[in-house]
């Protein structure tokens, strides 16, 4: 079984509410799970993270 991370597309500013173009779902899956997306879309970043950064709890608002 493959497991999969939310992951950043682009840039991501802080304080910036992530939008669903913002992210896209890759391996490994050491991040915040595909079923969780809806729980980070919307949510804002308490810092800037660069394009190819899995994103983690700790990472939002």
């Amino acid at each position: 079984m493959v497991r999969r991370s939310v992951t950043f597309v682009s840039d991501v500013p802080a304080n910036k509410p992530i939008q669903e173009s913002d992210v896209i779902l890759l391996r490994p899956g050491t991040g915040i799970p595909p079923k969780d997306l809806n729980k980070v879309i919307g949510r804002c970043l308490k810092a800037s993270k660069e394009r190819g950064a899995q994103i983690n709890w700790q990472d939002l608002v």
